[in-house]
């Protein structure tokens, strides 16, 4: 978010700039909401790859020499997500 804020020294201009009436009021609403909007785009990005790290937390212990035997074929017999 902050490299997308650097790459962008207009909007950066904007929220420096001193404000004094309704209309700055206004400018700063405006970048304010286009950098939600980013966030979001961020989040929704983010947010299968948290999940594919997740599963491969649960997953991966099978593989480990300290996972029990027990725990591995509980896991495996699972059934995937969505089914």
């Amino acid at each position: 978010m902050i490299a997308w804020l650097r790459d962008r020294p207009i909007l950066r201009l904007k929220l420096n700039r001193k404000i004094e009436d309704l209309e700055d009021v206004r400018g700063i609403m405006n970048v304010l909401k286009e950098v939600r909007e980013k966030e979001s785009e961020i989040d929704n990005l983010i947010g299968p790859i948290e999940e594919m790290y997740g599963l491969l937390g649960r997953w991966a212990t099978c593989g480990r020499e300290d996972a029990t035997a027990e725990g591995c074929e509980t896991q495996l017999v699972s059934p995937p997500l969505g089914l």
